[in-house]
């Protein structure tokens, strides 16, 4: 984990590993420690994932099936397909990036659920 900081703000990096293709991460204990390690009382917290074929949303985090239900769907509207002509083979995982997005921002007081999202 790299750690960079001032008076107003604090910058950390995690590694997220999934298993597979489509694949939410409950991220929200790691988040929540490092805001409680940061020492700020209150403000803003930016969750920016820089890859291309990963994404963060906040989602409810109690009940797996969610969870497994998000990905299933995500998989319905982009299955992963020899028709795309990506070298990589990975088109379906840029998209579905692009639908769930790279970034969010959320109150540090405020309880959530974070999901890394892709792969």
């Amino acid at each position: 984990m790299k750690k960079e900081s001032s008076e107003n703000y604090r910058i950390h990096k995690i590694a997220i590993r999934t298993t597979r293709r489509t694949e939410l991460k409950n991220v929200t204990a790691e988040i929540e420690s490092l805001v409680r390690g940061s020492g700020i009382q209150s403000g803003l917290c930016h969750l920016y994932v820089p890859h291309t074929t990963a994404g963060v949303i906040v989602n409810e985090g109690y009940d797996p099936d969610v969870a497994r239900d998000m990905e299933g769907a995500l998989d319905r509207l982009v299955p992963d397909s020899p028709l795309f002509k990506h070298a990589e083979g990975n088109s379906d995982s840029h998209i579905k990036t692009a639908l769930v997005g790279s970034s969010e921002t959320i109150s540090s007081r405020r309880a959530v659920s974070l999901s890394a999202a892709g792969r």
